[in-house]
């Protein structure tokens, strides 16, 4: 499983499955960061823009990725992350 995955500040992609891995919160963070300021919001797609952090060992995002989840759902985004034990 992968422990690091980084994202460029340009991504364009609607579907995100990064599940079953080993991501640090940090990692986590990121990606929901650069996704939410990416500028991308779903629009109508069927199926909708989704970004999948759960499974494996991957950290829960902080509370600061959690914001930036929210955000996210907000832009009609489904995303899928670990919860905090």
């Amino acid at each position: 499983s992968l422990t690091e995955i980084i994202i460029s500040d340009a991504i364009r992609c609607t579907i995100l499955n990064f599940s079953g891995n080993a991501l640090s919160q940090e990692n986590v963070d990121d990606i929901l960061y650069k996704i939410d300021t990416s500028g991308m919001e779903s629009v109508g797609l069927s199926p909708s823009n989704s970004l999948d952090l759960s499974g494996g060992s991957s950290s829960a995002p902080s509370l600061a990725g959690l914001t930036y989840k929210s955000n996210l759902e907000g832009k009609g985004w489904n995303v899928d992350v670990n919860e905090a034990p």
